[in-house]
């Protein structure tokens, strides 16, 4: 053991009883504490210590204690306060801390952010934020169990924020607003335009999905479209009844809408991802010269991602994906024009609105962005 210090040779060590008791026996040899302190390279008083505990308790003695107090502290917390953190941890659905909870504790109960966090450990209250990667295993998951073409993922984009077609859209040459469906699946993308950001510009939207899926053999009651709680969707949140958009699919396509929890924006990733490629492979890179103009690149490009664009995880297009999944090999269920949205009709198989006043005055307002 000479030259080899006592404490670096047990840091980590699996048997450090062994080394113990070596020093132990050296003792024994020589009844030289400080001889024994040297060879080891430690104080006498750790040799005195091992000693006194092999002679009390054998090789037992040698082995690691806990250091915990063996009486409770005068200034342990009461089980008033103890009681009342728990409480405030539990009666929360979200992620709570430390700060947060001594905020929200009766002036009487407050304590340290130390102490509030220790009790919070002793109770297991303490939610580990999970890392990225395990996020996106979840989320991998999830979309194994889901059908092709049934799980869409609705949002709008707002153009006047790219620089490069900024001018076009201040001057009204091209529309301000773009309207995205994503299948969560396949990542097939249908894309509208509007002026205004609106409840009735989405009702005519996803009733031409619906109408565009209906041509392929997709009933609207196999389809659940996923929104944000935006008011284009869920009308106002005082509304004592579901929104035209919610009872377009509904009611009138008997399929599902469901909202997102609220704060939970990644839950829309898969349509928010498409709004960032379309802007730096698209829009950052295209000159238009009109509407019509704008139009038909835009058309382009959608032919390009559902036809021929292959994702880089698996090298399959969307197309690809819907012939694997789906059987459909018509390249058509991925041509869908994209058109102004403001000057539609909104119609359905079901029946025919003639006219945007016909569904009420309240949905033609634009939404507040």
């Amino acid at each position: 053991m000479t030259g080899l210090q006592y404490h670096k040779s047990i840091k980590g060590n699996n048997h450090k009883e062994s080394i113990r008791f070596d020093m132990v026996q050296d003792y024994f040899t020589s009844h030289n504490a400080s001889a024994v302190a040297r060879t080891y390279q430690t104080k006498r008083q750790t040799v005195d210590k091992w000693v006194e505990r092999y002679q009390k308790e054998g090789t037992e003695g040698l082995k690691d204690k806990s250091r915990a107090p063996h009486t409770v502290p005068a200034h342990k917390s009461s089980t008033e306060v103890e009681k009342a953190i728990i409480k405030t941890v539990k009666d929360k659905k979200y992620r709570i801390g430390q700060d947060r909870v001594r905020d929200e504790l009766p002036d009487h109960l407050k304590r340290s952010t130390a102490t509030i966090n220790r009790i919070m450990h002793q109770h297991d209250l303490i939610k580990k934020r999970k890392k990225k990667y395990q996020k996106k295993r979840q989320c991998a998951e999830y979309k194994k169990k889901l059908k092709a073409l049934r799980n869409w993922q609705v949002d709008v984009k707002e153009l006047r924020d790219i620089p490069n077609i900024v001018a076009l859209v201040e001057a009204g040459i091209i529309p301000n607003f773009q309207y995205t469906a994503r299948d969560q699946v396949t990542g097939l993308q249908f894309i509208c335009y509007g002026w205004e950001h609106s409840l009735i510009n989405f009702v005519r939207f996803i009733g031409a999905l619906f109408e565009h899926l209906r041509g392929f053999g997709i009933h609207g009651s196999e389809l659940t479209v996923q929104t944000d709680n935006g008011g284009e969707f869920i009308g106002s949140i005082n509304a004592k009844e579901d929104s035209l958009f919610t009872k377009t699919i509904e009611n009138t396509y008997h399929g599902i809408h469901k909202t997102i929890p609220i704060g939970k924006k990644e839950w829309q990733g898969v349509v928010e991802s498409a709004h960032g490629r379309i802007e730096y492979e698209f829009y950052d890179v295209e000159k238009f010269r009109s509407l019509p103009n704008f139009l038909s690149k835009s058309y382009t490009y959608i032919l390009y991602w559902n036809l021929q664009r292959k994702k880089l995880a698996d090298k399959k297009s969307p197309l690809m994906l819907i012939k694997e999944k789906c059987h459909i090999d018509n390249p058509a269920i991925g041509d869908f024009k994209p058109f102004v949205l403001d000057s539609m009709q909104t119609f359905s198989y079901h029946y025919w609105w003639p006219g945007v006043p016909n569904v009420g005055d309240e949905v033609n307002r634009p939404c507040n962005m």
